[in-house]
């Protein structure tokens, strides 16, 4: 019986790091690709506020009040071995404008990629809501309602 304890103990060893292994292999194939960063810039004049309300399925932001130069943002999480992207909608209000736009989803995720970074950049003004995956050289993707 002493014999086989050396032999036993080995062998369990080899179980604890084989399963090790395993729970490892598992995290990583289910693990989550780098956040990305959704940020909005406030560029509405210094007398309004842009008041801000930001939620997915998942996550409500809450409501947040900016002003001119502020900015808010987010990091989304985005499971690795799935395409099912979280949904980010936010309400805008300036004043007696509003608008509503989805700010992150599978359609955006790709114009937010810069190099190795996944970064939405939105820019809010007077004129409108402009888009950047770099923060700057913005477009225009919509207007106030």
């Amino acid at each position: 019986m002493a014999r086989f304890l050396p032999l036993a103990i080995v062998a369990f060893h080899l179980l604890v790091c084989l399963q090790t292994l395993c729970d490892q292999q598992q995290a990583t194939s289910a693990g989550l690709v780098p956040p990305r960063v959704v940020t909005i810039v406030c560029a509405v004049p210094n007398a309004q506020l842009l008041r801000i309300h930001c939620l997915s399925k998942e996550n409500d932001l809450g409501e947040h009040a900016l002003v001119y130069g502020q900015e808010y943002y987010w990091e989304v999480t985005v499971p690795s071995n799935s395409t099912d992207y979280p949904r980010y909608f936010c309400g805008f209000t300036s004043g007696s404008k509003k608008q509503f736009l989805v700010v992150y989803d599978a359609k955006v995720d790709p114009s937010c990629k810069n190099n190795d970074k996944h970064e939405c950049y939105w820019f809010v003004s007077e004129q409108g809501f402009f888009f950047s995956n770099v923060g700057k050289d913005y477009r225009k993707i919509a207007g106030w309602a």
